[in-house]
């Protein structure tokens, strides 16, 4: 029997960081700790902070009803290219949030948007589709933040 596969994919410092949201969001969703992954082609190691690191291929290829990967990349040229292979594959777009993130009036977080620990997000906000915030970021009002976007990478 498939169950939901979950992922984040990169492997490296970002999505390392990114794995303790992603770990306490499928255990609030009573996910098995084994059906959350990392997905990474470079394969650092067979395990990284005890969950399976999985090429995309072994990724699409373990037996699974659902799939959502957060994509965990901080080079956004690349975020895009991967969020164009999610959507060619069918793999849903998986949004996480910090629980210690503050969200203020009228923000609108995109598909796939990963919102750090320690970020702020002031009011009349837009995030785009796959932006990703860094750790202790705050963004002010009024502004949009494009998909694929980080405010680390924006001039």
């Amino acid at each position: 029997m498939s169950s939901l596969l979950l992922a984040v994919y990169g492997a490296s410092g970002c999505g390392r960081g990114i794995m303790p949201l992603a770990r306490a969001e499928a255990e609030r969703r009573g996910v098995a700790p084994d059906r959350l992954v990392f997905i990474d082609d470079a394969k650092p190691a067979d395990e990284i902070n005890g969950h399976r690191v999985l090429s995309y291929s072994e990724f699409r290829e373990t037996p699974a009803t659902e799939r959502h990967a957060a994509l965990a990349i901080a080079n956004g040229s690349i975020r895009e290219k991967i969020a164009a292979q999610f959507k060619e594959d069918g793999v849903q777009p998986w949004s996480l949030k910090a629980d210690n993130a503050v969200v203020m009036d009228d923000v609108t977080i995109g598909a796939g948007a990963l919102i750090s620990p320690f970020v702020t997000l002031t009011s009349n906000i837009a995030i785009g589709d796959f932006f990703s915030t860094p750790i202790s970021t705050a963004m002010s009002s009024t502004i949009a933040a494009s998909e694929i976007s980080s405010p680390s990478r924006r001039a």
